[in-house]
Parts: structure tokens; sequence; C-alpha cells
């Protein structure tokens, strides 16, 4: 059976699931999801055996792709209990303005700098776009930027993370603070165009995402008056960014022919089906959770590797690592192998999907949960978001704000904690 025959079957399958989820009249966030895993195989099919890409193994074999399909699935399924109708508790307004406050005075000092290391980077790039620098994708952030881990870095990180989320929720709400939204809108573009300086494309890709499924989240919930200005000065900047995107995949990919910088284009998009039908259950050894897990893996073995360079000098003897993209699923497949990981998601998704049974308004303190799995996948396209120290620590602070939010809702409803 040909290879793209197979990438096509592929695609179908991801088809035939968005009209099952249509038909069933599940929420916009979860037929968004597989509509982008969908064009994402469909892309698969037309770079696979190009010319001008020579990633992978170089033949498809269906059941990899079949693995992760059901995997993907199962971490979808939590989400298959929301409905398009559905709307949001809302939380004690002081202490969500006291959250915010302090995610952008937390934020705040990274954003400033990412705006200056991007006005001059971008700025010289305009310049001079044949520079070396640019050609190979490096760029004077990079030189600026020294090693080791910036810990007041990595909470603004934590804090980008949050900022998304509190923005498009912030602005569903009667009462609002206009200065607080405009804060946020810029730590959130901010947060965007950071690793455009150093010549990355995934944060700004990942924003861009994050705010349009965000806003099916919120949708139904928005008044007239906010959908009307989210689609002016929403569009305006989401334009803007998508312009900051186009510029950028120029610089990096050098001074190439069109079609070969469309296929580069489409490597970052689609390669991921490809590369995990070739590596993602047998890469010939595993990373020992050092990716995925990377905080726990420190605790238990002090010496074992953190950083990607550390990891490529452990692990040199497998066949990829995550310079390449593999979908979360890949990441954690290399980590712990397909077994281990097939128990992982298994466990995951119950549990996820019995902390989203949806009677009446969804609690405040769940959307962190429909947020962390909504960023899970739309990341997680490419690798992991979660990974990493930095990863890991998102992962703390968003199920913190869970049970923050979840513990201020039980006392003044006047309850006991319970397990929902």
């Amino acid at each position: 059976m040909g290879d793209k025959f197979l990438l096509i079957i592929n695609a179908l399958l991801y088809f035939v699931t968005i009209l099952y989820c249509i038909k069933s009249k599940k929420h916009y966030v979860v037929i968004g999801i597989l509509a982008l895993y969908f064009f994402s195989a469909v892309g698969s099919v037309f770079l696979f055996g190009n010319q001008y890409f020579n990633e992978g193994e170089n033949y498809i074999s269906f059941y990899p792709l079949v693995y992760l399909f059901v995997m993907l699935l199962l971490m979808l399924r939590p989400l298959m209990n929301m409905k398009n109708d559905m709307t949001f508790e809302e939380p004690t307004l002081k202490v969500l303005r006291v959250i915010i406050v302090l995610v952008i005075i937390v934020a705040l000092p990274r954003a400033i700098q990412a705006i200056i290391n991007f006005d001059e980077v971008i700025g010289g790039l305009l310049i001079d776009p044949t520079t070396a620098d640019v050609i190979e994708g490096v760029s004077i952030y990079d030189k600026k930027s020294g090693g080791g881990f910036n810990y007041i870095s990595i909470l603004g990180g934590c804090a980008y993370t949050l900022a998304p989320v509190l923005l498009m929720y912030y602005i569903s709400l009667k009462k609002t603070n206009k200065l607080l939204i405009v804060l946020l809108v810029f730590v959130c573009i901010a947060s965007a165009l950071e690793e455009t300086a150093k010549g990355g494309r995934s944060a700004l890709a990942m924003f861009i995402l994050c705010i349009v499924y965000l806003f099916f989240l919120f949708g139904p919930v928005y008044s007239k008056k906010t959908k009307k200005r989210l689609y002016c000065f929403g569009g305006i900047i989401l334009v803007l960014l998508l312009g900051v995107f186009y510029l950028v995949s120029m610089f990096k990919h050098g001074l190439v022919e069109d079609d070969v910088r469309h296929i580069k284009t489409l490597n970052y998009f689609s390669q991921n089906f490809i590369i995990f039908d070739s590596y993602g259950l047998d890469a010939g050894g595993v990373r020992y959770g050092t990716r995925t897990a990377t905080m726990l893996t420190k605790m238990l073995v002090p010496d074992s590797p953190s950083t990607y360079a550390e990891r490529v000098a452990r692990f040199n003897y497998m066949k990829t690592d995550e310079s390449r993209f593999s979908t979360f699923v890949g990441d954690t497949t290399l980590d712990f192998g397909p077994f281990i990981t097939a128990f992982i998601f298994i466990i995951l998704s119950a549990l996820f999907s019995n902390k989203l049974i949806i009677r009446g308004p969804l609690p405040f303190y769940k959307l962190f949960l429909v947020y962390f799995i909504m960023r899970l996948f739309l990341a997680g396209l490419f690798l992991s978001p979660y990974c990493d120290l930095g990863g890991n620590l998102q992962v703390l602070v968003l199920f913190g704000a869970y049970e923050f939010f979840k513990y201020k809702r039980n006392r003044v409803a006047g309850v006991l904690p319970t397990n929902s």
C-alpha cells in the first residue's frame, strides 16, 4: 500500500471524527482542535516525498499513526463533555483582580525586555536582511542571552501562561478595569513576540492559536459590544502578528525560492505525523522522563539532563530528539515508550473526564483544567508545552490556580472541599 495513501487514510480519520463531533454537537473548541490536526495531516500528504523534505525514514507504517490518533482522542475525551451553550460561574471579582495584578507584576519586566529585544532585532533585520545571522536563524538576542537558568524569567513565563486565559475571560465580565485589560494585552503580545527575536515562531504561533480557541470557548458569553471590539481591534492585532510570522519565516529560511520557502513552512506545520510515524514508537531508546518530567527526574537523579544540549549529549544513540516535531504524544513516547505512555494517557483521560463532568455553569476553577488540555493540544501539535523546568512549572501554576479558585469557591459557598 502506498505511503501517501496511508497518509490520506490518516487524514480521513480526523475528518470523519470531525463530522461525528459536528453531528453530536460537540463544542467548537473540540471541533477546532480536530480541524487543526486534520489540516496538519493533509499537509503531511503533500510534504512526504517532496525533494526539499528529507526527514523521517522515507516510508510510512500505518500502526504508529493509529496509535497517535487513539492517544489524541484519549486526551481530547475530557473536553467532549462541554457544550456550545455552556456558561461560566464568576469567581469573587476582588480575588480575580488580585491574581490578574500579580500576573502583570511578575510578567511585566520580562515583557518590556522582550519588546526591546524584538524592536532591536527585527529593526536590524529589516535594514540588513542578508546577514549570516538571519540566514542561520541566529539573532542579536541569542548573543545577549547567557547560559543557565534565570528563575525570574521562568516565573515570567508562568505568568505568560496565565495571561491569555485571564484576559479572554476578564473581558467577558460586565465590570472591568481598562488599565488591567491594556496591561494584559501588552503582556500577551510580548509573550508572542519574545521568541521572534531569536528567529523562532513557536511562541507566536501558539499565542495566535490560543487566542482564537479561547474566543471559541468564551464566544457564547461575550456581549455583542465585546465581540464587535474583538473583531475590530483583535483582528488588526492578529493581521499584524501574522505579518510578523511571515516576516520571520522569510528571514529564517534566507534567500530561497518561494517554492522552497513554502515547503519549509509546511515542514514546520506538518512534519509531526511523519516524524512520529518514523520514530514515535521506536527511536532506539527512551529519555527516561528527562524532558516531560524534568523536575521529577532532577529531584530523583540530580545529575540527570535537564536541557536540550544535555539530553542530546546523553541520548545521542536515539534516532531523533526534540529538534523535530513529533506532537506531545511523541514527546511522551520518546520519554517513556509507547506502553507506559498509553497507561499514563488512559489514567489522565479518566481523571480529567471525571473532573470535567459539567452540570450547569462551569465553575471558574475548572476553566484552568480546560485551558491546560487546550494548550496541550495547540502547542502539542508540534511538541509538548509542559516540558523542561519551565514547562513543568507551568503545570504547577495552572493546577495551583485550579486548586486556589476551587478553595475560594468552596469557602464562599460554605462547603467542604470536594474531589470534583
